[in-house]
């Protein structure tokens, strides 16, 4: 269960910009056990979708790393893409991201994060 606000800004209506995901999942590569949480937090007029972007990309680029390189790597990968993406306007929009992996079979959880929050 998760639960996120909107930002209040007098006199007008905002979308929620917030973002997050919770997952479990089985390593592709050795078949381990992990988990992926993460929340995403949209800034500017286009922040809810760039947070979206950034969410869904991460999740998927997340989902085998096992190690704090590959976690470096998956951050820099999904700018990158954002970066090249025409439809997600992230030059005057961005998000933060703050994400846990938990290796089931070692016990290691990783974290890291990106951004303000």
């Amino acid at each position: 269960c998760a639960a996120t606000m909107s930002g209040v800004y007098p006199g007008q209506a905002h979308e929620n910009q917030d973002r997050f995901v919770a997952r479990n999942y089985t390593v592709a590569e050795d078949g381990s056990k992990a988990a992926l949480f993460g929340v995403f937090d949209g800034h500017g007029a286009s922040g809810h979708t760039v947070a979206q972007f950034v969410c869904d990309r991460l999740a998927e680029g997340l989902r085998s790393v096992a190690d704090t390189e590959a976690i470096i790597e998956s951050f820099q990968r999904v700018d990158d893409l954002l970066e090249a993406e025409p439809d997600v306007p992230s030059v005057t929009s961005g998000t933060t991201a703050c994400v846990l992996a938990i290796d089931a079979e070692d016990g290691v959880a990783r974290v890291a994060s990106l951004g303000d929050s």
